[in-house]
């Protein structure tokens, strides 16, 4: 483990608690200076926002990533989203589509509402649609991927699942061993925000998309590390999946939850291997 590495760990070890009051300050608006680079549009789907970005100069793009960020289903996005979702757009010419879906008090069926809207709306404008979400974001990419299975819609072309949150029940016997290196979720309440989220009904897969159908889904990859409690259910999902569905599953070893979204050498790695994908 390198001393960066080794450094970010004690930071989000010691400011926890402030960590996560940033967290909740964050607002999910476009940095300003991406209007200088982007034609921006906000839309409303649901009664929230949704904000559609697009190259300034030449033809749009015919593919866009929606991208849906993290935060336990309680914290809006952060400039780091940002900073990733338009790094991703830009290094694969795609159209970006930057969700702001319902959070707690509210469910994954007000979630989910949203997103559909959001997704008929995209599907309108873009031939090509990969999902692309962080922690809770991607738990709900993945949800919603298995609602648009269920009712029989197209589905992405491709999912992206970053440090991904698949069963907000929490139930995993090996969380326990795991919490003791994970320097980031250990001491989130993830079960208590788990069951706000799910309607106290932690188990469907909508919620917990662990519990779904695990086949005949999108070409997924799956971004994680051992160090981080959630890796307990990926570990869950690769002996569960079905041999019909594609996923690579990248495990970055001694890292933390939600590491490519940071500036270490191994999360500028892992936004090359999800740039390489999506490409």
């Amino acid at each position: 483990m390198s001393v960066s590495v080794k450094f970010y760990r004690l930071v989000i070890k010691v400011l926890d608690n402030w960590l996560h009051i940033k967290l909740g300050d964050e607002k999910p608006r476009p940095l300003k200076n991406l209007y200088k680079k982007y034609s921006i549009t906000k839309e409303v789907y649901e009664k929230h926002d949704c904000f559609f970005l697009n190259p300034l100069e030449g033809p749009k793009p015919t593919r866009a990533i929606i991208f849906i960020h993290g935060g336990g289903y309680i914290y809006k996005a952060t400039s780091h989203h940002w900073k990733i979702a338009t790094e991703l757009m830009d290094k694969t010419g795609s159209s970006l589509v930057f969700t702001d879906y319902p959070l707690i008090p509210l469910t994954y069926e007000d979630a989910t509402r949203y997103m559909e809207a959001v997704y008929q709306s995209a599907s309108k404008t873009y031939k090509e649609i990969i999902f692309v979400g962080d922690s809770a974001g991607a738990g709900l990419a993945l949800g919603f991927t298995h609602y648009l299975k269920e009712k029989k819609l197209p589905l992405p072309s491709k999912i992206v699942l970053i440090s991904p949150w698949l069963d907000v029940s929490m139930e995993n016997p090996d969380i326990k061993e795991i919490a003791k290196h994970d320097a980031w979720l250990a001491n989130w309440p993830l079960k208590k925000f788990g069951l706000q989220y799910s309607n106290n009904n932690p188990k469907h897969y909508f919620a917990s998309p662990i519990y779904g159908e695990l086949k005949d889904l999108p070409p997924t990859l799956i971004i994680t590390t051992n160090d981080d409690v959630l890796d307990a259910d990926v570990m869950l999902l690769e002996k569960k999946k079905d041999s019909n569905w594609d996923v690579k599953v990248s495990r970055y070893n001694g890292m933390f939850h939600d590491f490519p979204l940071m500036g270490l050498k191994e999360s500028k790695q892992a936004r090359v291997e999800i740039i390489s994908f999506i490409k």
